[in-house]
């Protein structure tokens, strides 16, 4: 009966091993402007493909580029927007404290390092426009997105312009890319291992 479990381990392992070698394939079109939001997304791999469409709030499940499933995604209308004064102390009590997110800095950064090599671009242009709540967070990101940029010499590909006097997110992307999912493993290890990383999830979840 345990060789009978684990010749079944060993197989499930051997087939999910195979499956990974697949390559997965990343379509993206989208924009955002002020509230308009317009795209769609699209994840395909071996006969499987997810479409998720923002314009219409609807996702296709398709097999062989049939379609199997739509899903309709109704929006949530929030009966009261209005935000007292005591849950903004309680957020700001919930916010991880600014050395906790700059200590992730270095491991992000050799995350993006390793990730960024994986994908096969076909076509990639990105333009985003962003901002934060607290200036300094905006400040840490931009410096992780130069460190990025000129790391891998990514050009006109990839723009970003930080706007440190709101919160902001504008971006428009066209992307398509194919990834070896097998190759996201070990980097992905690496990241959720490192002593920094624990510590900041550590924290949050004593919070």
């Amino acid at each position: 009966m345990l060789w009978v479990t684990i010749t079944g381990i060993m197989m499930i392992a051997a087939v999910a091993f195979t499956l990974l070698l697949f390559p997965v394939t990343i379509n993206a079109n989208s924009n955002k402007y002020g509230t308009a939001v317009e795209g769609i997304f699209s994840v395909s791999w071996l006969i499987l493909k997810v479409r998720y469409s923002l314009n219409d709030k609807r996702t296709d499940i398709l097999f062989f580029n049939r379609k199997m499933r739509t899903l309709n995604h109704i929006e949530q209308t929030r009966k009261d927007n209005t935000i007292t004064e005591s849950t903004r102390l309680e957020k700001s009590r919930k916010s991880p404290p600014i050395k906790s997110i700059a200590n992730l800095a270095g491991p992000l950064l050799r995350l993006f390092r390793n990730l960024i090599h994986i994908p096969r671009f076909r076509y990639l242009d990105i333009d985003i426009t962003y901002g934060l709540d607290d200036p300094a967070l905006s400040g840490i990101l931009t410096g992780l997105l130069y460190s990025v940029h000129s790391a891998f010499g990514m050009g006109h590909n990839f723009r970003f312009t930080p706007d440190f006097t709101r919160p902001l997110l504008d971006w428009s992307l066209i992307v398509c890319a194919t990834i070896m999912p097998i190759k996201i493993v070990p980097p992905m290890i690496r990241f959720t291992t490192n002593k920094d990383v624990l510590r900041f999830g550590w924290g949050m979840m004593r919070r």
